[in-house]
């Protein structure tokens, strides 16, 4: 998923970056006892996705798909 992602952005002419409000997000939902930090082909989506390269709802689907992804990857599940 993350090569997907990386080389549809690589194709549009994409690149993630942080902003302010990135941080300010990060701070609040520390704040409130979560941690929620986005990793690098999070913030390519958000940026495919402010860039309208891709819906609201593909990049979530794609998001989704991506946490799967690393989640098995961190349990030691096999990915083809």
């Amino acid at each position: 998923m993350a090569r997907f992602v990386l080389n549809l952005a690589k194709q549009k002419g994409v690149h993630a970056s942080r902003t302010k409000l990135d941080e300010f997000a990060e701070a609040v939902t520390r704040l409130s006892g979560d941690e929620v930090r986005l990793d690098f082909v999070g913030q390519t989506l958000v940026a495919l996705r402010e860039k309208n390269f891709i819906t609201g709802k593909q990049m979530n689907q794609l998001m989704v798909n991506h946490l799967r992804e690393k989640r098995q990857q961190k349990n030691g599940v096999r990915l083809l």
